[in-house]
């Protein structure tokens, strides 16, 4: 694979794509992050949900590549995500790729996601948005085209801003749970498909993710328990979406939302026997951060 580097000090527009985070009390993990990818000349858009401004950006303010929404409260996911495709597609950009705070990459992901979108990405294909990860670890750096998906989360996403100025951008009434979800009916309704790329290096939804372990007969098992105020607000979001997409004749969208109830209940019911019957304790786990964010 030629390695494509971006070109630093570029003007608006010649990057291809523009890097987006959403951040709620950033650690210093991300403001590392964050350092490597204004360092490496590329622009980013930052949308701040926390309610009293992190003076971690003031590190960053002499940055003309950094454009940065605080507003001293917390308005959600979907209404940042919004907001920040929207001031993309003002900037000319044609594409966004936004990251959650907690995912981690690499300037070598963002270089391989520079060139899948130079060498192999074909607008005929349609897609609104493109996910890549690194679930394909033997073929990782293997510049391949995107496999065809139903749903997609937006952290590590490519985002066609056309597209999703088509489907109606994300929406701001889903808080956290069912915004993306949203998204991927919409973008389905409108015509636009979306994809995958399983090969791209160094990115990490993991390791930042807050797990449970428990030892059963000598063996460990990780796992994530959420809040029943979280499991509430999930399954109301994905039952509200399944009458919508009801409405909409989109059963298979119906379908999967109303299976992802049951998997998600069935899951985390587990996960909270695992506790009750064999204990559990946090998982700690350090990272070597500055090796992502190189």
């Amino acid at each position: 694979m030629e390695e494509v580097n971006p070109t630093l000090n570029f003007q608006e527009g010649q990057a291809g794509f523009i890097v987006c985070f959403v951040t709620y009390h950033p650690d210093q993990g991300f403001f590392e992050r964050l350092q490597s990818v204004l360092d490496a000349g590329y622009e980013v858009i930052v949308y701040d949900n926390t309610e009293v401004p992190d003076a971690g950006f003031e590190n960053n303010a002499g940055y003309r590549n950094l454009k940065l929404f605080q507003y001293g409260q917390n308005a959600g996911l979907g209404k940042a995500l919004k907001v920040l495709m929207m001031a993309a597609k003002e900037k000319s950009f044609e594409f966004a790729l936004y990251f959650d705070q907690d995912t981690l990459f690499s300037l070598q992901s963002l270089r391989y996601i520079t060139a899948w979108l130079k060498e192999v990405y074909d607008e005929n294909d349609g897609f609104a948005a493109v996910r890549f990860n690194s679930e394909q670890p033997d073929a990782t750096g293997q510049l391949l085209a995107s496999g065809v998906v139903r749903l997609l989360i937006s952290s590590g996403s490519l985002f066609r801003l056309e597209a999703l100025e088509k489907a109606g951008w994300h929406d701001e009434n889903y808080f956290v749970e069912g915004v993306d979800y949203k998204f991927c009916l919409d973008a389905h309704r409108t015509g636009f498909r979306l994809g995958e790329v399983r090969q791209c290096p160094d990115i990490d939804h993991e390791s930042l993710q807050p797990l449970e372990k428990s030892i059963v007969f000598g063996r460990t098992i990780l796992y994530r328990r959420y809040p029943m105020q979280r499991h509430l607000r999930f399954i109301t979001a994905l039952l509200r979406l399944s009458g919508i997409s009801l409405r909409q004749a989109e059963l298979v969208y119906a379908f999967i939302f109303v299976r992802n109830i049951f998997t998600h209940l069935l899951a985390q019911s587990g996960f909270y026997l695992l506790g009750l019957l064999f204990g559990s304790k946090r998982e700690e786990r350090s990272l070597d951060n500055q090796r992502l964010a190189s």
